[in-house]
């Protein structure tokens, strides 16, 4: 047997769109790559061709592969130690079986909650079925790594076993409270960088409640709304949001996405399905406060950090009040900015590899 502090040697990823796309399995392949080569870990990375397969509702820009059989004669010559499924649908549930054939360590990651996304794109009556379909392919696998503990704690409502919570990271030297530019901020603000500017970072879609913004943003003229991101409601959102305090960026990413976050003031993130909401945590390191809604994911950031102000859900009077008072106050969002930098450099990326080998190791230990 191999010394624990050498194993494994080589682990197989899944992952079902595409990677270097603007989404929470991309970011953690690129940050986990560098972990994986620094460690000198071999990994064989699964993933669909970007214009071969099908596509999920509200997701019409990338393709969903078929399955993995072809790839069995590979896997089979070669010497795997663990396989480890990211959002497991058809890649994951095949590699996971290939794995349970040869023995080997199955690992699959909970990322993306489609069965609660169902209810925002009028497939609620599939819900149940979505998540019938997720407990069989995450029931398949050793252990199962969950974003966050309230995340946990739903997958293991509906019968999803062998859940352990595994965090995520964020790159504190690129999202930076040093970033600020006031040039990129005029930008941002059409010309009025004096304005409170309010961020918002992710993807236009149904399951965000964007549309839910729509009186705030008309009663509060006096500041800056920034949509970073794209996705099918983007055009809906732009003649929702037709207001001359609000600009929509489409995607951005690297320095420019960084120098973005730390020219904004305040990030406003309303959704009430994120599991962990990245961006909340990019926003903390970039050192803003954040205003939202006290649902799961955001709920934990905020509450561990406490650098922001959470409403009830989908009480937008409260938000909105919550919002001014940020705005009223830079004093208050300079306190809670630095506690937002604060808790997001205990949050590394090396730490949360470090976390994910014991979780593998962890499986080694285990009789077979």
């Amino acid at each position: 047997m191999e010394k624990l502090a050498t194993w494994p040697n080589k682990v197989l990823m899944t992952t079902e769109l595409p990677t270097g796309r603007a989404d929470g399995v991309s970011n953690l392949i690129t940050h986990l790559g560098p972990q994986f080569v620094n460690a000198g870990i071999e990994v064989i990375l699964v993933q669909p061709h970007p214009k071969k397969g099908f596509s999920l509702p509200g997701y019409a820009d990338a393709k969903v592969a078929f399955g993995f059989p072809a790839y069995y004669h590979q896997f089979n010559e070669q010497r795997v130690d663990v396989v480890h499924a990211l959002a497991p649908a058809l890649l994951g549930m095949w590699a996971l079986d290939w794995a349970a054939e040869h023995n080997t360590p199955r690992v699959a990651s909970f990322n993306t909650n489609i069965p609660e996304y169902m209810l925002y794109y009028r497939l609620s009556y599939l819900r149940g079925i979505a998540w019938f379909l997720y407990r069989c392919v995450h029931n398949s696998a050793n252990l199962n790594l969950a974003p966050s503990q309230s995340v946990a704690e739903q997958m293991t409502a509906h019968g999803i076993k062998h859940v352990e919570v595994w965090g995520r990271g964020v790159d504190s030297k690129l999202f930076n409270p040093d970033k600020r530019s006031e040039k990129w901020r005029a930008k941002l603000t059409n010309g009025r960088p004096t304005s409170p500017v309010v961020l918002y970072v992710g993807r236009l879609a149904g399951e965000k409640n964007l549309e839910i913004l729509e009186p705030t943003i008309a009663t509060l003229p006096e500041a800056q709304f920034v949509f970073v991101g794209g996705g099918p409601r983007r055009k809906d959102l732009e003649k929702i949001f037709a207001f001359p305090n609000v600009t929509f960026t489409g995607y951005l990413f690297g320095e420019e996405l960084a120098s973005t976050y730390a020219s904004a003031d305040i990030f406003i993130f309303p959704s009430l399905t994120e599991g962990f909401p990245n961006s909340v945590l990019e926003a903390l390191s970039s050192g803003l406060c954040v205003v939202g809604f006290d649902a799961p994911g955001v709920r934990e950031i905020i509450g561990d950090s406490g650098a922001g102000l959470l409403a009830r859900p989908n009480d937008i009077e409260s938000l909105k009040d919550n919002l001014f008072r940020l705005i009223s106050d830079s004093s208050l969002r300079s306190f809670l900015g630095t506690k937002g930098r604060e808790y997001a450099l205990t949050r590394t990326w090396q730490n949360c590899f470090a976390r994910l080998l014991d979780y593998y190791r962890s499986l080694r230990l285990q009789p077979k």
